[in-house]
């Protein structure tokens, strides 16, 4: 369940920040309109004598738009962490309440199997590493 919840947040966070992402980067509508200022302007400065060709430079986006992206950023960062301790937590209480039942043998058995695949990734025994 809170894995789903997690996930579709992550989700809709996803999606405000692909949308408030393209407010980081100036307009190029902007950027293609000064650029014929210009050249009308150098084409026939008489056409509009008072007009002012304006600047090209951009300055960077709004603070405001780039304090809104980092915390979109810090959300999704939380939800994805919170799916992933979610799924922890279920791998946890699915493998405890595997391991709760079954005879002595079985209980034996699956201890060794672990201990088996510790030693094949070269981890540390428990046992050995408390010495």
């Amino acid at each position: 369940m809170y894995v789903l919840q997690a996930g579709l947040f992550s989700a809709v966070c996803s999606a405000f920040i692909i949308d408030v992402q393209s407010k980081l980067e100036p307009d190029p509508n902007d950027l293609t309109a000064a650029y014929l200022r210009i050249l009308i302007h150098n084409m026939n400065n008489s056409l509009f004598p008072d007009a002012d060709p304006g600047s090209t430079t951009w300055n960077g986006p709004p603070p405001g738009i780039v304090t809104v992206q980092s915390l979109l950023y810090a959300s999704l960062t939380a939800s994805l962490f919170a799916a992933f301790l979610a799924m922890l937590w279920k791998q946890w209480v699915n493998r405890y309440l595997r391991n709760r039942g079954g005879s002595a043998a079985d209980k034996s058995r699956d201890r060794q199997q672990k201990l088996d695949g510790l030693e094949k990734w070269r981890f540390a025994s428990p046992s050995r590493a408390s010495r």
